[in-house]
């Protein structure tokens, strides 16, 4: 599956981390500052990356998201609602069962059969070069047959995320700085 086009230039005129996902958590674009921000994955390309596998599978994730249990937590209960809005999912199914092969986290969250469906809060993440930055974010569920969403990250207001932000967004101009930068090299 890959983003409408549409929404891929829409990215493009965002300046905040944003992203398009599936409802599976496919990460299906980013725009050049949320490529900055999600150095462990962004790499991978559209469609190539899920956040659920990286939540619980990466041992990187539990560095990158401080507040990683409240999270794993909130993405098994969206993946539960996915499923119970589309059972004929075949690649969910294998997501699920993946996950729950391989995460004994993930096995024990699932059989809680908690549901949550997040469309906004803060998330608080721990860069590599930047330190920790934390965002409110709202998630937009576009209408159409893709199951796709559209997720934006803001910086929380005279925080110290917004000039880190400030700083990820003029790597994102630069092609000459990588991507993945280490701490010393801020």
């Amino acid at each position: 599956m890959a983003a409408r086009p549409e929404l891929v230039r829409l990215l493009e005129h965002v300046r905040v981390p944003a992203m398009v996902l599936s409802d599976r958590l496919d990460v299906l674009a980013l725009n050049p500052v949320a490529k900055r921000l999600f150095v462990h994955g962004a790499s991978a390309g559209p469609g190539s990356w899920n956040l659920a596998v990286f939540l619980f599978l990466a041992p990187e994730a539990r560095e990158f998201y401080v507040e990683w249990d409240r999270l794993a937590a909130d993405t098994v209960g969206q993946l539960r609602a996915t499923a119970g809005r589309h059972p004929e999912d075949r690649q969910l199914a294998r997501l699920i069962d993946r996950l729950r092969a391989e995460s004994d986290t993930f096995h024990r969250l699932w059989s809680r059969a908690d549901v949550e469906v997040r469309t906004h809060g803060t998330k608080s993440f721990r860069h590599p070069a930047v330190g920790t930055l934390t965002f409110t974010y709202e998630t937009l569920d576009l209408s159409g047959p893709e199951r796709q969403r559209l997720v934006t990250l803001t910086p929380v207001p005279n925080d110290p995320t917004e000039a880190a932000l400030h700083l990820l967004t003029s790597w994102a101009t630069d092609s000459t700085v990588p991507a993945a930068r280490q701490p010393q090299d801020a």
